[in-house]
């Protein structure tokens, strides 16, 4: 006599599950910076202070902070110092406008006193690499510095070095350096590594079906034959009066391969957009940071058809060869309205 009711809490407890793994119950708080330095404010900042070179330089440019490096090959500029409280969870983020090929930048973060020599070099943030095209490169700042808190506590003071390295004539233009506190976790939507491992091939015009296997703490990605596709999310649907932000988690993308982005409505009104629109174009962005984008900049030319909001799934691709793999740990959005 209990068959019925006992089925039916089953099936409710196990849509609440599902909500709650993918969609927030209500909605949460947007994303709110606590710390915001435009391409004019970073023109303004000083060369790296370091035990020994990289004493870069930087020039205001049309809408990006030109940091070059320093005679040696390496090297940046500096923030003013900044206080940030690891309690909070607070991410980096760093636009950089362009990077161009055969360079690449980083950032750190170092103490204002170091207690141990070597730290005067800094932490390592965000190792050095290619990414660009004006999306964010973002990281978690207390996963970063977590083995430092039994020195230095949780709230450290600071400066941010962002440089350019590979050669004297090594440049990265940065629009941006933000840090948001994550404390109270401002993601309308969240898919950890498991959900996205259930995650099914691209529906596109022709080619393009890759799959995933779950692996180690990531959802191993693998292109199409034909060398490149991937896997899509279930139907969701955005808000972009919210200016929602989305975020990939990469953990591994091997070199030679890249990976991309793309956000594809569920109804496309024009017969290319059954292709997607792209949101993270190829790159090889990976070590578990977070590459992010402003949804609304690279939907915008769309907003007149579809109107601003707007139901559709996500692609997450790799690119480069029928073995290219991408390996996502996690997919979040998060409103910054």
């Amino acid at each position: 006599m209990y068959k019925k009711p006992f089925i039916a809490l089953i099936l409710l407890v196990a849509l609440i599950t599902l909500g709650t793994a993918c969609l927030a119950e209500s909605a949460p708080e947007a994303l709110n910076f606590i710390y915001e330095a435009g391409f004019e404010a970073i023109s303004e900042w000083g060369s790296m202070v370091t035990p020994g070179g990289g004493e870069g330089s930087v020039t205001k440019g049309d809408n990006a902070a030109i940091i070059k490096a320093a005679p040696d090959g390496w090297g940046g500029v500096q923030s003013e110092p900044i206080t940030i409280d690891l309690s909070k969870n607070p991410f980096l983020f760093v636009q950089v406008m362009e990077n161009h090929d055969g360079f690449v930048w980083g950032a750190k973060f170092t103490p204002s006193d170091p207690i141990i020599e070597d730290h005067a070099w800094g932490f390592y943030l965000i190792a050095d690499n290619n990414f660009k095209w004006n999306n964010y490169a973002v990281v978690d700042m207390k996963a970063r510095l977590n083995d430092y808190i039994d020195l230095y506590g949780e709230t450290i003071e600071g400066v941010l070095w962002v440089y350019p390295a590979g050669s004297p004539e090594a440049e990265v233009e940065v629009t941006s350096v933000k840090i948001a506190n994550m404390e109270n976790n401002p993601f309308i939507y969240e898919a950890d590594f498991e959900a996205v491992s259930e995650w099914v091939s691209m529906v596109t015009p022709g080619g393009g079906e890759g799959s995933v296997t779950k692996g180690d703490n990531a959802a191993i990605i693998k292109a199409a034959p034909d060398g490149w596709g991937g896997v899509q999310s279930e139907p969701i649907t955005i808000d972009l009066s919210k200016d929602p932000f989305l975020f990939i988690q990469v953990m591994e993308s091997h070199d030679g391969f890249k990976w991309g982005a793309k956000f594809t409505p569920v109804d496309p009104i024009i017969e290319d957009h059954a292709w997607g629109f792209y949101l993270i174009a190829d790159n090889n962005f990976k070590w578990n940071n977070y590459a992010v984008v402003d949804m609304k900049v690279r939907l915008a030319d769309f907003i007149d058809l579809y109107g601003e909001t707007i139901e559709g799934v996500i692609w997450v691709y790799p690119a480069g060869s029928p073995e290219a793999e991408v390996e996502i740990t996690s997919v979040k959005i998060a409103n910054t309205k």
